[in-house]
C-alpha cells in the first residue's frame, strides 16, 4: 500500500497502469513453455540500501529494481531505448559522485575510472548547420534530375528495329507476302500436313472396303516373306531350263 502511494505521489501509477493494459499472449511457441504472457517495462527504481523495498514493489507489474553500485544498462535502457522513466532514492543520488566521480574529483571506489565527456558543446544541431560560419563554406545544393532512360525492346519497337537494322521492313514485308500467297494456294505447312493426314485416312478407309488385311507386320516377318518369294522364283526358273 505504501508503495502504490508513493507511485502515485511521484506521478508514476500512469505508467503501470499502461503496464496493466499491455498485458497480451506471446507469440510462437513460448507461450507453451511457462513464458506465457508479455507486458511492458514500467519504471525502475534505484535503491541504496535494501531496507524492504525490495518486498514493497515486488508485487508491482512492470517495476525494476537495481542497486545504485550494480546498475545494469539493460534494464536501465531495455530494447536499446534510452529515456525509460527512473526513480532515484536521495541516498542512492548522493552516492553516484562518490561511485563515478565529478570531471573535478577522481571516484573513491573505482580505479582509473573518469567520466566521458560531451564532444559536442553545443547540442542543437540544427542550430549548429544553420550557423553563417557553416553556411558560407558549403556550396549550393546539385537539384539536377538525372533521369532513367527507359530500355526498349527492338523486337516489339519497329522504330528502334529499324535504327539498327534497316532491312528489318522489307523482311517483315517479305515474310508478310509469303505467308498470304500460301493462305491463297494453300500451300502452306498446315495445309499440306492436313492434306497428307486426309489421304492417309482415306486410303485406310478404302483398304478396309476391299478387305485388305490391315495388319502391320514385324520386320522378322517382312525378312522371311521375301525368302519364300525368292525361293519360289529360283524353283520356277529351274523348271523351265529342264523342260
Amino acid at each position: 500500500k505504501e508503495a502504490v502511494a508513493v507511485l502515485r505521489k511521484v506521478g508514476a501509477w500512469s505508467d503501470i497502469l499502461k503496464v496493466y493494459a499491455s498485458k497480451h499472449t506471446r507469440a510462437g511457441v513460448g507461450k507453451m513453455r511457462n513464458r506465457r504472457t508479455v507486458m511492458k517495462r514500467g519504471p525502475v527504481i534505484v535503491y541504496d540500501k535494501d531496507n524492504g523495498i525490495k518486498k514493497a514493489f515486488r508485487n508491482i507489474p512492470g517495476v525494476s529494481l537495481l542497486s545504485v553500485e550494480r546498475l545494469n544498462l539493460l534494464r536501465l535502457t531495455p530494447g536499446g531505448h534510452v529515456g525509460r522513466f527512473v526513480i532515484w532514492t536521495e541516498s542512492a543520488f548522493k552516492k553516484l559522485d562518490a561511485l563515478y566521480g565529478t570531471w573535478s574529483k577522481k571516484s573513491q571506489s573505482k580505479v582509473d575510472f573518469n567520466l566521458p565527456q560531451p564532444i559536442m558543446t553545443n547540442s542543437d544541431l540544427g542550430r549548429l548547420l544553420k550557423a553563417f560560419e557553416i553556411q558560407s563554406v558549403l556550396r549550393a545544393p546539385i537539384k539536377r534530375q538525372v533521369r532513367r532512360k527507359v530500355k526498349k525492346n527492338p523486337l516489339k519497337n519497329i522504330g528502334l528495329m529499324s535504327r539498327l537494322n534497316p532491312y528489318a521492313a522489307v523482311q517483315k514485308r517479305q515474310t508478310l507476302l509469303k505467308q498470304l500467297k500460301g493462305r491463297r494456294t494453300g500451300t502452306t505447312a498446315e495445309t499440306k500436313a492436313a492434306a497428307r493426314k486426309a489421304r492417309s485416312h482415306e486410303s485406310i478407309r478404302a483398304k478396309r472396303l476391299s478387305g485388305v488385311n490391315l495388319v502391320k507386320k514385324t520386320k522378322t516377318q517382312k525378312d522371311a516373306s521375301t525368302k519364300k518369294t525368292t525361293t519360289v522364283t529360283t524353283k520356277t526358273t529351274v523348271t523351265t531350263k529342264s523342260s
